[in-house]
């Protein structure tokens, strides 16, 4: 027993577990420095309980949205796991979601139920981070911020940037047999090689378009809550396209960063100036933003973990015991 917990505080001190734990902490702690914190706690306390409730509602319409846009890009990979297998690995990937590429925890469920292939599902979720990126640098591309002047057109050049860098690595891979064969030659490689040809196969299907369409609903039901809370914390002059350049700014940061950092402390901090942008001051930017991830993350863990429980069983057997349905 003990040199099991032994084991334990060993993996929790390996660097890529405790190094973003550390930052988080001296983030947010950064952040409560500049700011007037009993007046963030009070405003936080403050929130009325129809926005929490309404917040609640949105996380449920989210949750819904996303977990319907995961089950048409696995499809499009011929991957068919059943709803109650769907729900429970996409639930956990949702719990999962703040810590460092949490998100990919719930290819790592579907594989242990349903026998799906990690990388081939992994395509699905990178998939879905791709359509987050677009969209969200997309909307920061057009929609200007207060004395941001270089925001749009730095924006602007990234994401042409990308998508010529896009073009050059599709036709590298698509022409290149060579390389998926010198890559394929170890479990890494394969594994690249597999996640890259779902991309491919995505892209090339109908799934991509619905799938976009998803994305900016589901996108939009963030921003909505964070609107809500916001609100609820005081800024009753807070707009929705303050909102959504405040919210996506801080997501762009995180989808920039590839899911390396927790999302903790990295967002609020990237936040507050955009909020001190539009001319609130930090201890309402830090108001908005943390009110927002508590109430938020708390929404998601609690439908997320009700629909655990509701469909435990699901965990307790894996594919090997005949609980998977066939992947085509």
């Amino acid at each position: 027993m003990m040199a099991q917990k032994r084991q334990n505080w060993i993996r929790c001190l390996r660097p890529g577990i405790l190094l973003p734990v550390v930052l988080a902490a001296a983030l947010l702690a950064f952040a409560f420095s500049i700011v007037d914190r009993g007046q963030v706690l009070r405003d936080i306390r403050s929130v009325p309980l129809a926005a929490l409730a309404g917040t609640l509602g949105l996380a449920i319409a989210y949750l819904a949205v996303k977990c319907f846009q995961f089950r048409l890009l696995l499809r499009g990979l011929g991957i068919y796991p059943d709803w109650r297998q769907l729900v429970v690995a996409f639930s956990v990937g949702e719990m999962t979601l703040t810590i460092p590429s949490g998100v990919y925890l719930q290819n790592y469920v579907l594989k242990y139920i349903q026998g799906a292939g990690f990388a081939r599902s992994s395509a699905a979720t990178t998939a879905v981070l791709i359509l987050e990126s677009v969209l969200v640098f997309l909307t920061l591309a057009v929609i200007p911020v207060p004395e941001w002047a270089w925001l749009r057109p730095t924006v602007a050049g990234m994401l042409a940037a990308a998508a010529l860098a896009s073009l050059i690595l599709y036709r590298l891979w698509v022409g290149r047999r060579a390389l998926r064969s010198w890559l394929s030659r170890g479990s890494v490689g394969r594994g690249i090689v597999e996640m890259m040809e779902g991309l491919v196969t995505l892209w090339a299907t109908r799934p991509v378009a619905g799938a976009t369409l998803l994305s900016a609903v589901y996108l939009g039901l963030l921003v909505c809550a964070f609107l809500l809370i916001g609100r609820g914390v005081g800024v009753e002059g807070l707009t929705f396209r303050q909102a959504l350049t405040i919210y996506f700014f801080s997501l762009g940061v995180i989808l920039m960063l590839g899911g390396i950092l927790s999302q903790l402390g990295v967002m609020e901090v990237a936040g507050l100036e955009v909020a001190r942008a539009w001319g609130y001051t930090s201890t309402q930017g830090l108001a908005m933003l943390l009110g927002f991830r508590i109430v938020w993350v708390l929404s998601i863990w609690l439908v997320s973990g009700v629909m655990i429980v509701v469909l435990r069983s699901q965990l307790r057997a894996s594919h090997r015991d005949g609980s998977e349905e066939p992947v085509h």
